[in-house]
């Protein structure tokens, strides 16, 4: 243990306290050196945080040993750059689409929406510009949109804002953090007897918790950038994974080898038209129509085909506000008006 993660412990699950320049002077008086010397800094040009809280949020994953078997596991994070407030961690084998929603559906539970996401050039993120077909202005006039990852077209649809870091040291924040919790959660784990990805997971909303009180700090401005916070239904199938099927004459659908059908045929959709088909592990396959989400059963080859249910005018207009629309403005986020006025 290094000494101030010696400290911690002590006061946590000991109860007894003692500073920090106490602690070492006793540590080192028993030759007993902290595993973690200081380094020097390598200088290079730093980007000055952001000034509110939900302002700017780092994302990034950490591949490493984390319960020392061998069996290499990634951490995702989200830290918050005015604060160095950890927002959400969450544990996978691999580096995924669906961890990163985690985090989103952490921080919004918690917080709501921050403003920016900041984060590296994975395709998790981003697709390479250099490969990626880039649309013709014919193509932007006929309303064709680009192609983006899904968690980017979530962003999107929510009105948060993904921006592509230059370079590791961009996001030092998030690096830094690394360092810090691959010193400290392996021991952690091992002092309290955690041996897999799900029983850390269950301890990480304590960690955050402990480690925001020790480690984070008050934002420049008082005024918070995070918005309102998203129903968590209506956000979990916005970052769900979305597709394009065609429904066919018999108002059925094909779907990862299934054909589907609507529980309630009431969806205005045609023969012919496309449909978004939304799922994850955290919302049933579904189809979203012009902006409003419509249950789907399996169709069986020996079922009766589904006879379309024709609503009225003022009828869908009521299903469609029941529902809502799916995105929302990004003006959601604007700065409290005196700070715009101060601005014009």
């Amino acid at each position: 243990y290094n000494y101030m993660h010696m400290q911690e412990v002590l006061e946590d699950e000991y109860e007894i306290s003692i500073s920090y320049s106490a602690l070492s002077r006793l540590l080192k008086r028993e030759d007993i050196k902290t595993p973690v010397p200081k380094k020097r800094r390598k200088k290079h040009k730093s980007r000055k945080a952001k000034e509110y809280f939900g302002e700017l949020v780092q994302l990034d994953a950490s591949k490493h040993d984390w319960f020392g078997d061998g069996s290499y596991a990634h951490l995702h994070a989200a830290i918050d750059d005015a604060t160095d407030k950890v927002l959400a961690l969450y544990f996978t084998k691999e580096e995924t689409t669906e961890a990163y929603c985690e985090l989103v559906f952490q921080t919004n539970k918690t917080y709501g929406l921050p403003k920016e996401f900041y984060a590296d050039g994975r395709t998790v993120f981003f697709y390479d510009s250099k490969k990626k077909h880039q649309l013709t202005l014919e193509e932007q006039l006929a309303g064709i949109e680009e192609s983006m990852p899904q968690f980017a077209r979530a962003c999107k649809a929510t009105g948060i804002i993904l921006t592509r870091a230059g370079s590791p040291q961009a996001k030092g924040l998030v690096e830094r953090l690394w360092g810090s919790l691959q010193g400290r959660l392996p021991k952690d784990f091992a002092r309290l007897g955690i041996q897999n990805m799900e029983q850390a997971n269950e301890y990480l909303s304590k960690f955050i918790t402990s480690w925001n009180r020790r480690h984070s700090h008050p934002p420049s401005k008082p005024e918070s950038f995070f918005a309102l916070k998203y129903p968590a239904k209506a956000l979990k199938l916005l970052f769900a994974t979305h597709e394009t099927r065609i429904l066919s004459n018999g108002y059925t659908f094909s779907f990862l080898g299934k054909k589907y059908t609507f529980l309630n045929p009431s969806c205005p959709a045609e023969p012919g038209q496309v449909l978004t088909v939304a799922y994850s592990k955290y919302c049933q396959v579904q189809v979203i129509f012009e902006g409003v989400s419509y249950q789907v059963i399996e169709f069986k080859r020996n079922d009766p085909a589904p006879s379309p249910q024709k609503l009225s005018a003022e009828a869908l207009s009521k299903k469609r506000s029941e529902y809502g629309k799916m995105g929302r403005q990004a003006s959601r986020y604007r700065k409290p008006e005196h700070i715009q006025e101060k601005a014009s």
